[in-house]
């Protein structure tokens, strides 16, 4: 949906975007529902400041529509109480906002905008099932696909955001280009996540949001994020209560392995803190069983690195890099890159051009992202795959932040910048807040 407004909008000569799906049509009204193509979006989901002001940008009307939908805007240290390191992180009035909601919420608001902006211009096939690339007999340059059903869908450009799953870097290389190389750290994760029900009183009781991340001595960690009643997918919301979405994550040997609903509560109480657990102890689930989501790796498909590849193609999101879904930082990387596609689409389209690979410049989006995924993800002793370079000094460093930020709201406000992709890590590095790090 991002890659599709961004072409729209780069160029008014683009007549027409389709975007093949292959899921059956949502019903863009009523209850949410999930979609089989989108497993995880059952799970925690909140939209980073840094995301949602790109997604503004390409989508305008964005934020109100999901507030319209039912998002629950919270700002992101005073009504959220966030736990790393040992301790606790101050808490103040920080008046950036995060949006909870969830991942069926966001597709509904931004297909909706967009399906109402774009009527003439946007379409979108459902149960659409590819086979492979479609090329020209000439350069052996992409100018369509091929669908299950042996059609041809023509186009100038394809854009592959088949995500995780994505097999185009195979069909390549069937074709005679290179394979790109992939750097990867294998964190090994898995989550698994419940919703709540709660009267209001004993809602009432606790932040709005309450995240605890792991460290290298407990590889455990989760969170609760309460949501309006609308953000309760399937109709399965109940007059006089509260709901909190909630999930819980473990790396490695620690991974949860939760099939009912005691296994979950045993797991949260495991945990470095002992308020997620009481604030569970005081609801109901909702679901018969927690859903659970492997993650094995954060992977990043280096095709900005290939000398060659076939014009009439771009790889975006999940299709190029997967970072950790602890740190909720793809969506925002998305929207990163569908800026950027927006920017250079006309190199794209060029046929005539002297060949340039833009993926040199998505890799602006990527590269950062994966950097701190990757630094993180090899806290761990376990962990194999790449290491960036200093790693064990970046880990260091994270730390004494970390530490500060127990009582400095400037050091907490730098390093949620960062992480919420808003911000440089320069940021971190200014002398009054380098001061308050090293002094920690």
């Amino acid at each position: 949906l991002l890659a599709s407004t961004a072409l729209l909008r780069s160029n008014e000569n683009i007549t027409k975007v389709i975007i093949l799906d292959k899921d059956d049509a949502p019903v863009d009204s009523g209850p949410l529902r999930g979609r089989a193509g989108t497993p995880q979006d059952q799970h925690i989901h909140f939209v980073l400041e840094g995301g949602r002001q790109l997604i503004e940008e390409l989508v305008p009307g964005f934020t109100n529509q999901m507030i319209k939908l039912g998002a629950r805007p919270r700002d992101r240290t005073e009504d959220c109480h966030w736990f790393r390191n040992g301790n606790w992180k101050v808490q103040y009035e920080n008046g950036t906002k995060l949006l909870f909601g969830s991942r069926m919420m966001i597709d509904r608001a931004i297909r909706t905008l967009l399906l109402a902006e774009f009527k003439d211009r946007l379409e979108i096939r459902w149960g659409s099932r590819i086979k492979g690339l479609k090329y020209t007999k000439e350069e052996y340059d992409v100018c369509g696909v091929e669908m299950a059903d042996g059609n041809i869908v023509d186009a100038d450009l394809v854009v592959d955001c088949l995500g995780r799953v994505s097999p185009v870097d195979k069909w390549l290389v069937t074709a005679g280009y290179t394979e790109p190389e992939v750097d990867s750290v294998n964190i090994d994760l898995c989550y698994t996540t419940q919703i709540f029900k709660f009267k209001p009183e004993d809602a009432d009781r606790y932040s709005d949001g309450v995240f605890c991340y792991p460290d290298p001595d407990s590889k455990r960690g989760g969170g609760h994020m309460r949501v309006n009643r609308e953000a309760v997918p399937e109709g399965l919301a109940e007059d006089g209560y509260e709901y909190s979405v909630v999930t819980l994550f473990g790396f490695q040997e620690e991974k949860p392995k939760c099939k009912t609903n005691e296994e979950f509560m045993a797991y949260a109480k495991h945990l470095n803190i002992p308020e997620l657990f009481d604030v569970l102890s005081l609801g109901t689930p909702i679901y018969d069983a927690p859903k659970p989501f492997a993650f094995p790796d954060i992977r990043w498909k280096r095709y900005d690195k290939l000398a060659v590849l076939p014009r009439g193609l771009v790889m975006l999101g999940d299709s190029v890099c997967r970072l950790d879904p602890t740190h909720a930082q793809g969506m925002t990387s998305a929207a990163r890159q569908a800026t950027i596609l927006r920017q250079v689409c006309g190199k794209a389209l060029d046929k005539e051009a002297p060949y340039t690979n833009i993926h040199a410049d998505l890799a602006k989006a990527v590269r950062l992202p994966f950097l701190m995924n990757a630094i993180d993800g090899n806290k761990f002793s376990k962990t194999t795959g790449y290491k960036p370079p200093m790693v064990s000094s970046a880990l260091w460093f994270l730390e004494k932040a970390f530490d500060a930020a127990d009582k400095e709201p400037k050091v907490f406000s730098s390093i949620l910048s960062v992480a919420n992709l808003e911000s440089s890590p320069l940021q971190l590095l200014r002398p009054d807040v380098l001061y308050k790090i090293l002094c920690a």
